[in-house]
């Protein structure tokens, strides 16, 4: 699983979970707005973040977004 953050309205970004080649992202705020309160919260958030995770990388996860490793910013 690789997570990463996005900029936002929220000095520490918005949390999103990577797929494997880093050039898709998903936004998980419904798990957990950022990569610190994920951290925070890991116990309750693991399961939900490596099932999100999964589905990226065998392309059944909706709302996918591009992400350029690059330049480390995502695309909508």
């Amino acid at each position: 699983m690789k997570l990463g953050s996005i900029r936002s309205n929220s000095p520490d970004g918005q949390l999103v979970v990577l797929s494997r080649d880093l050039k898709l992202a998903k936004v998980v705020s419904e798990i957990a707005p950022t990569l610190q309160n994920a951290l925070d919260r890991w116990d309750d958030v693991e399961d939900k973040l490596q099932q999100v995770s999964a589905d990226l990388n065998a392309g059944k996860a909706a709302g996918t977004i591009t992400y350029d490793m690059k330049i480390g910013r995502a695309h909508v």
